[in-house]
């Protein structure tokens, strides 16, 4: 049931590209996509990218730590994708955010050599960004302008509506979305992606605690959300 798929683009890769129909947040109105990136078989990174489309563009990534227990449940987040799939992780997270997910993308991280090769190596500082290692490699300084980088190469027109759906075509075992590629609908979204100011897309990651569960009699400690600040996350983020 679990499919091989990996891998979420760090740096947004396909985020612009995606974003979604118009199903809105209950509290921004925001257009809120749910990426999920796999290495190895592995759920090594879960993000909520959220546009602010209805303002200025305001946009960015929120990033869900993987080993966090769901809140009041007894699994983190990987387990529970592996046990239970996409659907019923999306609805937790949409839950805890108290947002609208409009679709989700799943992404291996084997399909980073075709990506790379469609949109060019990805260079901060003279560093070349490894791509196939986004998923995994800590977070860094740059990471908002690598961000940035890469989302301004999926908006060029070529790419957007001819090599990006391409690739989305041919490589299904490693791309999976339930985002229909209709023409109507790129376009309606090219032209929300294209608006967005890629030199101010911001990143958070939800702060972790490590400690008992509250109410939990036994010894166990397990890594924990603030569960303060997830209702208002992504309007933090995109206000």
């Amino acid at each position: 049931m679990v499919k091989k798929i990996a891998g979420l683009l760090l740096a947004g890769l396909l985020w612009v590209a995606f974003i979604s129909a118009p199903v809105f947040a209950q509290k921004t109105d925001n257009l809120n996509i749910l990426f999920l990136g796999f290495e190895a078989n592995k759920l090594e990174m879960i993000a909520v990218y959220s546009i602010n489309h209805q303002q200025q563009m305001q946009s960015g990534a929120l990033f869900v730590p993987v080993q966090a227990l769901i809140p009041q449940e007894t699994q983190n987040f990987r387990d529970y994708y592996q046990q239970q799939g996409i659907k019923p992780l999306q609805d937790k997270i949409a839950k805890m955010l108290d947002i609208t997910i409009a679709y989700h993308v799943l992404i291996d991280n084997e399909i980073m050599d075709e990506t790379e090769r469609i949109i060019g190596a990805i260079h901060v500082d003279g560093k070349k960004v490894n791509l196939k290692k986004l998923f995994t490699t800590p977070a860094g300084p740059k990471d908002e302008q690598v961000l940035g980088e890469i989302m301004s190469r999926f908006t060029q027109k070529e790419v957007y509506f001819w090599k990006l759906p391409l690739l989305i075509t041919a490589y299904r075992r490693y791309v999976v979305t339930d985002f229909p590629l209709t023409i109507e609908n790129l376009w309606l979204h090219y032209r929300i992606a294209t608006g967005i100011p890629t030199n101010q897309i911001k990143k958070v990651i939800l702060p972790l605690s490590y400690g008992p569960v509250e109410g939990d009699d036994s010894d166990n400690y397990h890594w924990q959300l603030n569960r303060s600040c997830l209702k208002t996350a992504i309007y933090d983020l995109t206000k």
